[in-house]
């Protein structure tokens, strides 16, 4: 028996042509949740796996659609593997998520390899472009799920913008880094629920946060007010001589160096509380990653509502209290 392989269906408003990316050629400047779910409308099902002689091999099965009974590519799969739908990920999305956050419009929707894997892009509007920024960065929220045993179900934030197998697998690494993996076992659904869950948090934290980082970019400092974020940051009041206090000290240097000089696309404005929090996080971040055109390592808000930056969240939170 020859398999038929599925055809994929995919659709983007970044893109026109016979790209994977975009499957009809139609370019778009807004993409309906209808027409979005059209791409994902069905389920995958793993049937058992046969050998020429039609024996049932051990644990060993392949994956079909349920609406055309064609076959995904795909690895054999186990007894484990527990395929996570993409259609319910994306009702999830569009029905929990994004009536929390009325500016969120999807960007891409569909699937690539077969059916195997579905992707759901969807920006948060403006969320982080900040008045005046002159490398203006925007956030989305990025579904990523090869439900063909190659690998797991990522959803988190990505500043990156599919259009490509490139630009897919920087923008999965990136949800990656603050958001939730899920490997498709017979807890899956549970914890896809419990990520799309702490996803939805997220997304209405990082509105929240825009207002806030806004706020911090109309707030004017001056010296007085950078001793005093610096104290309340790194106090050295209190610390006798010695390594802990020159330590600080030599990190307060750094703040003030970055802040004095400008040297990246976000420390570059007017002496505001925006620039001074900025400050504060380039020594944080590994220097090699940030350039006067793109502060990747800083424009990431996400990452303060995840929880690796949670020092990243005391900063702004002192910056914007002293501040204020």
């Amino acid at each position: 028996m020859i398999a038929v392989k599925a055809n994929d269906k995919c659709f983007s408003t970044a893109l026109d042509g016979r790209n994977p990316f975009n499957t009809d050629g139609i370019r778009r400047t807004e993409l309906s949740i209808d027409e979005a779910r059209s791409a994902l409308d069905f389920n995958i099902i793993k049937k058992q796996s046969y050998d020429r002689e039609g024996r049932a091999i051990p644990d060993n099965y392949h994956l079909v659609r349920d609406d055309d009974n064609a076959f995904i590519p795909a690895y054999s799969v186990g007894s484990r593997f527990t395929p996570v739908q993409h259609i319910d990920v994306f009702d999830y999305i569009t029905t929990k998520i994004m009536p929390q956050v009325p500016d969120m419009k999807l960007e891409l929707c569909g699937t690539i390899h077969g059916g195997g894997v579905g992707i759901v892009a969807a920006k948060l509007g403006d969320t982080f472009a900040m008045p005046g920024d002159d490398s203006p960065s925007h956030l989305r929220l990025m579904f990523a799920n090869p439900s063909n045993g190659r690998g797991c179900l990522t959803l988190g934030f990505t500043t990156v913008r599919v259009v490509c197998q490139n630009t897919l697998l920087a923008a999965t690494n990136e949800a990656k880094a603050d958001g939730w993996t899920v490997r498709h076992t017979k807890s899956a659904p549970d914890m896809t629920v419990k990520a799309i869950e702490s996803i939805r948090a997220q997304a209405v934290a990082a509105l929240e946060i825009k207002r806030r980082c806004e706020r911090l970019a109309r707030i004017g400092v001056d010296r007085a007010t950078v001793e005093r974020c610096l104290e309340a940051v790194y106090p050295i009041n209190n610390l006798p001589e010695g390594h802990a206090r020159t330590r600080l000290l030599n990190i307060r240097a750094s703040v003030l160096e970055q802040f004095e000089s400008g040297d990246t696309a976000q420390t570059m404005k007017q002496d505001t509380a925006w620039k001074l929090f900025n400050s504060f996080t380039f020594p944080i971040f590994h220097p090699d990653k940030i350039s006067k055109r793109v502060d990747s390592a800083q424009i990431q808000y996400s990452g303060m509502t995840g929880s690796v930056a949670q020092k990243v969240r005391g900063i702004f939170n002192t910056v914007e209290t002293v501040a204020a």
